[in-house]
């Protein structure tokens, strides 16, 4: 049942946590979900959001060295 699913762990725990680094490889922010930190940067064109969460996620799993202009990793 619903009530049974929810006792057993949060949303929270689903969610991996985002650190963001200087091109240097220096810390700048952490953020608690891929969505916070997408939200985070701009784009050229003023728009924040679904393509930065998609680039960025690429950054952290090695496929981009770096997205939107800093260096991304997951926080373990």
């Amino acid at each position: 049942t619903i009530a049974e699913n929810n006792a057993y762990g949060t949303r929270l725990n689903r969610f991996i946590k985002i650190s963001k680094y200087s091109l240097n490889g220096n810390f700048i922010e952490s953020y608690p979900t891929l969505r916070e930190a997408g939200r985070s940067v701009q784009r050229p064109n003023g728009k924040t959001g679904e393509g930065n969460r998609k680039s960025i996620k690429k950054c952290c799993d090695g496929l981009l060295n770096e997205s939107m202009g800093y260096k991304w990793k997951y926080t373990v």
